[in-house]
């Protein structure tokens, strides 16, 4: 499976596809393939206009997709490819929006320039406290996947997070992502894998404020993280596993309050298809 050839091929072509799409064939790159039509993705788009799919772009490049949930303002799911042979981030980043989401110039994400924002989160939405508990900007897709420092600026867009509690988000990267790397690294063929990592939403809400409008149901906390990968190794053996955990009320009395379990692609598609009422693929099942 050449996903870097891949990716590096369609690149030149979808440079100049930066924008909240009809269509993730734009960004086709990112995804599984349908192999009975190359036009396709697998992974499901849900049904309904609250909905919408960016191909997330940054400095001109294509970097992942993100199918954005506009009610809940949070994403439902990011895909992104997987390949770190030559690994290397830095830190300290701004906070971007997708202006396309509100109907504003520009043709990428960009920090905020004190638009009012509807259909998505902002950043001064998290720096509240909520219920005596305060809530991180949780990545989606994960900074530390990231494969060089322009790939890791593009994953600090809020439309790429969803609130979660600091000791959470710390426990996600040590039992969900650093373990994804490792296997990938060690059973899948030139170290790459299709990657999709998501939430579903849960009942507690951080309200917001737009302009002079207060907003009780502002950003959604999600009640489940969840992420999967799929590759294939050098014996051309599928090999593809998923981690879902409940994140616990925040002055729940529970030491560890994420506790991720790893369960086959079956089951999530399973567990997202009865949240959402419809039929959800995220990879084939196995």
């Amino acid at each position: 499976m050449k996903l870097l050839t891949l990716l590096l091929l369609l690149g030149v072509v979808s440079l100049a596809m930066s924008k909240v799409v009809k269509s993730f064939t734009e960004c086709i790159e990112f995804f599984m393939v349908n192999p009975e039509d190359q036009n396709k993705v697998i992974t499901s788009v849900l049904e309904g206009e609250r909905y919408r799919q960016i191909c997330q772009v940054w400095n001109g490049k294509q970097s992942f997709a993100t199918l954005y949930d506009t009610y809940h303002r949070i994403p439902v799911y990011s895909a992104y490819v997987f390949n770190q042979k030559n690994r290397g981030f830095g830190d300290g980043f701004v906070w971007k929006i997708e202006p396309q989401l509100d109907d504003l110039p520009g043709d990428e994400m960009r920090a905020s320039e004190g638009e009012i924002l509807k259909n998505q989160a902002e950043d001064p939405d998290y720096n509240i406290e909520h219920e005596g508990c305060r809530y991180t900007r949780g990545h989606v897709f994960p900074r530390g996947h990231a494969v060089d420092k322009d790939h890791t600026d593009s994953t600090y867009t809020l439309t790429n997070a969803a609130p979660q509690l600091m000791e959470n988000n710390n426990n996600w990267a040590t039992q969900v992502e650093n373990v994804m790397r490792r296997h990938i690294k060690a059973g899948c063929v030139n170290e790459e894998a299709y990657i999709v990592a998501g939430v579903i939403p849960g009942e507690t809400w951080l309200p917001i404020k737009r302009g002079s409008e207060d907003i009780e149901h502002g950003v959604n906390v999600p009640k489940f993280f969840w992420s999967a990968y799929y590759c294939k190794n050098k014996k051309n053996i599928v090999k593809c596993k998923a981690f879902l955990s409940e994140q616990k009320p925040c002055k729940s009395t529970e030491k560890n309050k994420l506790q991720p379990r790893e369960m086959g692609i079956d089951e999530l598609n399973k567990i997202l298809s009865d949240y959402y009422e419809q039929d959800v693929i995220i990879f084939p099942g196995k």
